[in-house]
């Protein structure tokens, strides 16, 4: 039964590979030791088959203990497998092959490749030691035979030197004949004409395993053989030459066992040419049949095996290499003897490597280590080589052998390990993606050629490659349509393409290729792919050699462009982190300082309406002074609420709630009205203030949302006034139909301040003002143009602005001109008016209102239009008094109040009574509000703050309509 040893420090490792072997290999017996000086001493006395040996290991590691094994004669021939769980590189592997084990394997290990090593380890260790024992066993019976031809030698010698009388001579001759007869190895026999045995000697006996002479003498020959008719075959030979020379035959033993003989024979005739029998003798050869059996089974698994095996004389001249040699370096078994095995020497390692290996095995030892080859056409390889001596009997050196292992796959996996790691880390290292694409040629460099070399990056809109990294010979580009490249087509069919200039030819020919820029003699391109998507293409090509590339290096350019374009990814993705946090760090930036204006914009007003209310509680004040403080808290006021509107309006457009709300418009009313309301504000600045309408008044009516519309020239009229101090501001609106749709295009001219070119897009974004020193000057909060800009792009329009700094201004913006056609009526904005209309009757009024000061403010403006006020803090309230005052004229209704809000308390209140006059207020005036209370049942809907004259006027159209 085999025994294996295994040497390991860890308890658990020693229990997980003894349950492996036990599995696989279960009439094996397992030792095992937890140290390498154990492992020494039950190696010495237990005679293992073959050894596992784990390399770290405290106090002795694996190199040592192996080293101390090789060197003891008790333990020198025993196979050694080295494991170990670190980084197996070249140095570590060439280490412990240099210290003599014969396997080295890396954790973790499969226990099929592990089981496969073992069994090749011990067929090694059983061939070597039966050869060692057959050796022993026939060395020691030729020095017995020598021994016993010697002594008879001189005994003869003697009776002739001694001239002893013929009669003793006969009797010392028949004495020593006799004793040679009984003690020889080989067996002398006679057979008669019939084949019956006649006589043997002694040594039958133990050859056919028989107690007595009686049991062959007397008996056929053919009794003793295994095949009858090989025995005929003997005697017909015999009959024929006389005799036989070295003649194997198979006989068999008492038990039946079989064995091989080796026999000289001679057929004997009488006088008359008669045969007459047979005398000779043989010898048992069964053991050096099998050993024989052994060599050529051997000299079979060296001519089949899979490793490289080669033999030189002491000089390096070749005398054997089996056919796995040739087929590797191409040399035939003709060409390669008698060469030295210079001739594959690549000339890419150090001379030093040789001068270590020839010294090594110069003295007698087993070198083993990697070797950087070149084949008879020129091709490199690798190989993981053992070289060692050859020993004669006596043991002096006649011969060394290379066994050797073709690693050249295993090279190139690991440096294209190598490489993807290299790549990998590059992510991390390089700054931008330029130079990690410089860093990926570079690498790749290391496997294939990569002097013309380029990235190609995808953009399936515009079907264009644009080349962030593009290194050549011959070209230069930035970017190309992909049209019909060999790119596309690696993009399109998301395969790897090697195209040489015949098959670029036939594509051409079958229109799938058009040639850009300078043709190459061989191209090779991979996909670039991120989660099965291809972004683009890896691409290497050569002007001058149209063998640079084949289809080991397309197999190895795609399996590395999975790292290529995962690295690349990763770093735009870096790069648009990086760009996006220093966005939002400016965003921030901007925030802030628009943050500082708001509060600027909203704590001056505040600070002025505070101040003069405080100054009109002074005793004795005069009637003007009264009214100039006043008309300083209404301006302040005025400026504080135009703030909070535009904070309000960019808060809606920011959270996407802000609706488009097309009705009936009339342009030319809308400037009008606009006009109107700023003349005065230019008049007070002396600037000239000039309206331009080019459409009539039936052909200006059209739908869009005038409240949109009204806005965004608002802030643009507000805004020219704001920055010029001289010249004029002109605005109005031209028909435009040269672009396939009609638009009705507006503009805002001034001769103001004017814009810097590098400010003059950041103007429309949001916390960003043109020149916030500038701003500081003027009051504002600086969203007009962000509100505008929302406001153009939701009627379907755009906007822009030409403006040279110190010159001027000319704002532009298009909405599609619907045309509606209508008859003129008077514009409505004619009623808003701070009069009080007159009232006819005294109302009943319900006011439902939770905030005081709000209650407080309508109770004063309604004094004088009503009989008698009602008041309530909540919806409920309000649907009850509405119940039992059926008689009330008029309800002013919050819609934020307590218990049910003011839409629930109207819907309420229209179930049982559909005439009462219902108006909504609202502090959120916000984009929809209005339809919402018309919806609930109101007749009609007015924004806090309430001015007195709106108000007044809808209440008397309301109630006029009423009647």
């Amino acid at each position: 039964m085999k025994k294996i040893l295994l040497i390991d420090d860890r308890e658990d490792n020693l229990i997980t590979t003894e349950a492996v072997l036990k599995t696989y290999l279960p009439n094996c017996v397992v030792l095992k030791a937890l140290s390498g000086q154990e492992g020494i001493n039950i190696a010495k006395n237990e005679q293992p088959d073959t050894i596992l040996l784990d390399i770290i290991m405290p106090q002795m590691d694996g190199y040592e203990v192996c080293k101390r094994l090789k060197e003891d004669e008790l333990t020198k021939c025993i196979p050694v497998i080295m494991i170990t769980a670190i980084k197996t590189d070249s140095d570590n592997r060439v280490r412990g092959l240099n210290i003599g084990a014969d396997v080295f394997l890396s954790k973790p290990i499969d226990p099929v490749e592990l089981t496969a090593h073992i069994n090749v380890m011990l067929r090694i260790k059983g061939a070597e030691d039966k050869l060692r024992a057959e050796k022993y066993v026939l060395g020691k019976m030729v020095n017995e035979k020598t021994k016993e031809l010697l002594i008879a030698n001189e005994k003869l010698k003697q009776y002739i030197s001694r001239h002893k009388v013929a009669e003793d001579a006969l009797r010392e001759s028949e004495e020593n004949l006799t004793s040679i007869f009984n003690n020889m190895v080989d067996v002398y026999y006679k057979l008669d004409k019939n084949g019956k045995i006649l006589a043997v000697s002694p040594s039958a006996l133990k050859l056919y395993k028989c107690d007595n002479i009686n049991e062959i003498v007397g008996k056929q020959a053919s009794d003793f053989v295994y095949d009858p008719k090989e025995n005929e075959l003997l005697i017909e030979e015999l009959k024929k030459n006389g005799c036989v020379k070295n003649y194997q035959i198979r006989h068999k033993q008492k038990d039946g066992n079989r064995i091989f003989v080796e026999t000289n024979t001679t057929a004997l005739f009488d006088d008359s040419g008669n045969f007459t029998g047979v005398v000779g003798v043989f010898r048992d050869i069964t053991e050096r049949m099998k050993g024989e059996g052994e060599l050529r089974k051997l000299s079979t698994a060296v001519k089949q095996s899979p490793s490289v095996i080669a033999i030189t004389d002491l000089k390096g001249n070749l005398e054997y290499v089996n056919p796995k040699f040739s087929e590797l370096t191409g040399y035939s078994f003709e060409e390669a003897i008698g060469q030295n095995t210079r001739i594959l020497k690549s000339g890419k390692q150090p001379n030093e490597l040789y001068k270590e290996l020839w010294k090594t095995i110069s003295s007698g030892n087993e070198w083993r280590g990697e070797l950087h080859n070149k084949k008879k056409n020129g091709e490199f390889f690798w190989e993981a080589a053992s070289i060692s001596p050859i020993f004669d009997e006596q043991g002096r050196k006649t011969n060394y052998i290379k066994v050797a292992e073709d690693i050249t796959h295993r090279k190139r996996a690991e440096q294209i390990q190598k490489v993807l790691y290299n790549i990998s880390n590059a992510v991390i290292t390089t700054d931008n993606l330029e130079k990690l694409i410089g860093r990926i040629q570079q690498e790749l460099g290391t496997i294939i050629d990569t002097t013309n070399f380029y990235i190609a990056l995808y953009d399936r809109k515009t079907d264009t490659l644009s080349l962030p990294y593009y290194s050549d010979e011959k070209d230069k580009f930035t970017s190309v349509p992909a049209g019909k490249t060999l790119t596309k087509y690696v993009i399109e069919t998301k395969k790897p393409l090697l195209a040489n200039i015949e098959l670029k030819k036939r594509f051409v020919d079958e229109g799938l290729l058009e040639y850009v820029g300078s043709l190459s003699k061989i191209w090779l391109g991979a996909p670039l792919k991120i989660e099965g998507q291809v972004t683009g293409v890896l691409a290497v090509q050569s002007y001058t050699d149209e063998n640079a590339y084949d289809g080991s290096d397309m197999e190895m350019l795609e399996f590395v462009s999975d790292q290529v374009s995962i690295s690349i990814d990763r770093k735009k993705a870096e790069q648009d982190l990086i760009a996006t946090f220093k966005r939002a760090e400016e965003s921030d930036r901007l925030k802030t300082v628009f943050l500082q204006n708001i509060s600027h914009e909203i704590r001056t007003p505040m600070s002025g309406i505070l101040g003069f209310i405080d100054l009109l509680s002074e005793p004795e004040l005069s009637g003007e002074k009264q009214k100039e403080y006043v008309d300083v808290i209404k301006i302040s006021s005025d400026r504080m609420l135009s703030t909070v509107n535009d904070l309000i309006d960019i808060s809606i457009i920011e959270s996407g709630q802000a609706k488009v709300f097309n009705a009936e418009t009339n342009i030319n009313q809308q400037t009008e009205n606009l006009f109107a309301c700023f003349k005065q504000k230019a008049a007070n600045k002396g600037i000239k203030f000039l309206i331009k309408n080019t459409l009539p008044e039936p052909e200006a009516n059209i739908v869009t949302d005038s409240d949109k519309f009204y806005s965004i020239l608002s802030y643009l009229v507000k805004n020219a006034i704001k920055f010029t101090n001289e010249g004029y501001v002109e605005f109005g609106y031209n028909l435009k139909s040269d672009r396939g749709v009609a638009e009705l295009e507006f503009f805002v001219k001034d001769t103001g301040v004017g814009i810097p070119k590098d400010r003059q897009q950041a103007i429309f974004d949001r916390f960003v003002q043109a020149d916030l020193n500038l701003a500081r000057r003027f009051e504002g909060a600086g969203l007009g143009l962000s509100i505008s800009k929302a406001y153009v792009e939701m009627l379907g329009g755009k906007i822009w602005v030409e403006s040279e700094e110190g010159a001027g201004s000319q704002f532009y913006f298009t909405i599609p001109y619907k045309y509606k056609p209508k008859e003129i009526t008077t514009d409505k904005n004619e009623i808003f008016r701070t009069e009080p209309p007159h009232q006819a009757r005294e109302l009943k009024i319900l006011i439902a209102e939770d905030e005081e000061t709000a209650d407080k403010h309508l109770t004063i403006i309604l004094k004088n239009l009503s009989r008698e006020i009602l008041h309530t803090v909540t919806g409920t309230g309000a649907v009850e008094l509405c119940r039992k005052n059926p008689d009330i004229d008029l309800i002013l209704m919050d819609i934020k109040l307590q218990e049910m809000n003011g839409h629930e308390a109207v819907r309420q209140i229209r179930k049982f009574n559909k005439e009462v006059v219902i108006i909504a207020e609202t502090a959120y005036a916000l984009s929809g509000d209005r339809k919402k209370a018309l919806d609930a049942g109101c007749d009609d809907y007015i924004a806090k703050p309430i001015m007195r004259g709106v108000l007044l006027t809808k209440i008397k159209e309301l109630m006029e309509n009423k009647r």
